[in-house]
């Protein structure tokens, strides 16, 4: 029996585990998933804590441009909403 070890992140799970049973023939029951939990769970805070200061960061920049999103993004000069109404 071979044995492999992949690292995924867990949105890729499902699919992958559908597609090796699917071309392999091998039941999705006898595929084995050990995930390191402690891992997993130890780099949450972490990503959490650095977004939580990179917007607090990004809160404390002045505004340079005055205008609403759909100015910038050229969508409020037209009356039905689409863009390049100016």
């Amino acid at each position: 029996m071979t044995t492999i070890q992949i690292k995924l992140k867990d949105v890729y799970v499902d699919y992958l585990l559908a597609l090796i049973s699917s071309h392999k023939e091998i039941p999705i029951d006898d595929i084995t998933i050990e995930a390191p939990a402690q891992a997993v769970d130890a780099e949450k805070p972490h990503s959490k804590a650095k977004l939580l200061r990179i917007a607090q960061e990004c809160a404390q920049l002045p505004t340079l441009d005055q205008r609403s999103a759909e100015q910038i993004l050229g969508y409020a000069g037209d009356d039905r909403g689409l863009w390049g109404g100016e």
